[in-house]
């Protein structure tokens, strides 16, 4: 009887094993297909060899909204002003361009980011070189950074060069509960009035609806620092960035203070720019981040890549990785953490050879998703199209625990890389980055590097669940049993 007793439980236990994988098998998610895809641009670059085009947002009638650079003046691309633009264009729900204007001067500009505003037009922030066409303003030096704001018929509303007398970048821009725009980016300037605390600062720029300024400050410490992404927070603003700084306004980091390595800086100020708590997240090695974002649960999530060792922060990088000069390849770093910025959950995401996440968003279901390249063909990656090291765009689904759901490269044996994504209405996603490919999954490009824009369809299970439930019989036999235990199943189970 007691061996009987043993017999069944072994027999339950090895059931509930097999239903677990089994279930887990055919409930899994299949990564989505490409349901049309868009190479937009003219013969020469529409992008910086040394930054990226940067945003695709949901436009107010069906379609996309898309913010870019261009080189060209030709092709999909007219009215450029010189050297490089910022490229702004409509596309309808099935990729059909609209629409498009060149915003710039005779000298480089470029957008970065770009939010639609509560009047129906669209705020872009990037920086300038010029002080014609569409400039005016500029401080001199190398840079400016550079706010447009359109109307709901893309026409300039107005614009502003920030700055000083060196060099200015404006990576964020956000419309703020009073009707005006905080900005962040950094500034290398350091003259009268501006108090910079070393090589680079951080810099934060609040704004009215006409674009005039209402409070500037830089924070850092003695070495580089930066802002890339900022939130409004119920009582201020939380912004993300990278330093290479050990004191000043940074403590904290986990490099060695011989080298300046990077960490990513996190960063709560109050209404008009006091600093309320920092933090710094990473290990002995670089850290950069790209995005951060609010989460349901009232916390926050980033996106950002890491080449640390498995220590400080940082846990889950393969030491397959390692490489005989002390250092990983990058690893995509996803990073979830709470009100008050403590780590909730940190997960690198990769294989062999290098990856980053340049934006993160939170999906209708609780999870994540980001966006960023690859030149992996292993580990958390497959289905990768590239040859000699190139890059595929790379899509990866979270679980709200960070597990992976699923993932998907898409491109061709050249370079493309991954740098804004949304979730559509029908929960399947809109992916914007950039390829120099003509093959695979890409196809149109006018030579060079073209923006490319993907429409992806909802991820599915992959299985009939009506047939699978009326379909599928299972049994143990023989039952109970002293050794030997036999499983069958009938089902439309695919795989």
């Amino acid at each position: 009887m007691i061996a009987m007793k043993r017999s069944i439980a072994r027999a339950s236990y090895l059931f509930c094993i097999i239903y677990f994988f089994l279930t887990s098998s055919i409930f899994a998610q299949q990564a989505p297909k490409i349901e049309w895809q868009k190479c937009l641009g003219g013969s020469q670059r529409e992008d910086d060899e040394n930054t990226a085009p940067h945003d695709i947002i949901e436009g107010t009638a069906a379609g996309y909204v898309i913010l870019g650079t261009t080189n060209s003046d030709d092709g999909n691309v007219s009215g450029n002003h010189g050297k490089m633009d910022i490229w702004f264009s409509r596309l309808s729900s099935s990729g059909t361009l609209r629409s498009q204007i060149c915003i710039g001067g005779s000298g480089d500009d470029e957008g970065y980011s770009m939010i639609a505003t509560s009047d129906g037009g669209h705020a872009i922030a990037g920086f300038t070189a010029s002080n014609d066409g569409d400039v005016s303003g500029y401080h001199g030096g190398a840079n400016d950074a550079w706010v447009v704001k359109l109307d709901a018929n893309d026409n300039i509303e107005w614009q502003k060069c920030l700055g000083g007398k060196d060099e200015e970048h404006a990576g964020c821009i956000l419309q703020t509960s009073d009707g005006g725009y905080i900005v962040a980016g950094w500034t290398t300037s350091n003259e009268e009035g501006w108090f910079n605390h070393g090589e680079s600062d951080a810099y934060i720029i609040k704004l009215t609806s006409s674009g005039n300024i209402q409070w500037q400050k830089l924070y850092g410490g003695p070495s580089g620092d930066a802002a890339m992404s900022i939130l409004e927070t119920r009582d201020g603003y939380i912004f993300a960035g990278t330093t290479w700084s050990y004191s000043g306004e940074v403590s904290g980091t986990h490099g060695d203070s011989t080298a300046a390595v990077g960490d990513i800086w996190i960063v709560e100020i109050d209404k008009v720019g006091n600093i309320k708590w920092q933090r710094c997240y990473g290990g002995s090695l670089a850290e950069w981040v790209t995005s951060i974002i609010h989460t349901t649960d009232g916390g926050y999530a980033l996106s950002s890549w890491s080449e640390s060792k498995n220590d400080g922060d940082v846990s889950g990088h393969d030491t397959a990785d390692y490489h005989k000069n002390d250092h990983f390849n990058l690893d995509a770093w996803i990073l979830k953490i709470d009100s008050l910025g403590s780590i909730q959950w940190q997960k690198c995401f990769g294989g062999g050879k290098d990856e980053n996440a340049y934006e993160i968003r939170q999906t209708v279901d609780g999870g994540y998703v980001f966006i960023g390249s690859t030149n992996s063909i292993d580990r958390d990656v497959s289905g990768q199209h590239s040859v000699k090291d190139s890059f595929d765009v790379w899509v990866v689904k979270l679980s709200p625990s960070g597990v992976i759901e699923w993932q998907k490269c898409l491109g061709g044996t050249q370079n493309d890389e991954g740098y804004s994504i949304f979730q559509t209405p029908d929960k399947g996603y809109a992916v914007y980055g950039r390829t120099n490919s003509n093959d695979g999954d890409i196809s149109g490009n006018h030579g060079t590097y073209d923006v490319w824009v993907v429409k992806l369809s909802p991820a599915t299970d992959g299985v009939d669940r009506p047939s699978l439930e009326e379909k599928t019989t299972a049994s143990i036999y023989p039952n109970p049993s002293t050794d030997a235990i036999h499983f069958s199943i009938s089902s439309p189970i695919k795989q």
